[in-house]
């Protein structure tokens, strides 16, 4: 591998990718199915959360949130139930 590469863990990425996740990648060289993935997972969600009722688990409730990072998240997991709506 030479100095233009690095390795994170998921392969060797060149020096211009900022990140070693970028899922699409960037610039001129995008993913062209970027779009579609994104419609895919919002008609995903459109059908669970129109097929499904969800409550947070009752026992449990919410958990406590972690602002620690960036992003916020969930101290623990969190449970939810669901049931099919029958309408």
């Amino acid at each position: 591998m030479d100095k233009a590469t690095t390795d994170y863990g998921f392969g060797a990425t060149t020096t211009s990718a900022r990140s070693p996740t970028l899922p699409f990648g960037a610039g001129r060289h995008r993913c062209i199915g970027e779009q579609f993935s994104y419609i895919q997972i919002k008609t995903i969600l459109y059908v669970l959360l129109n097929r499904f009722d969800f409550s947070l688990d009752p026992k449990r409730g919410m958990p406590e949130r972690n602002f620690r990072s960036m992003v916020v998240f969930p101290e623990g997991p969190v449970l939810c139930r669901y049931k099919r709506r029958t309408d």
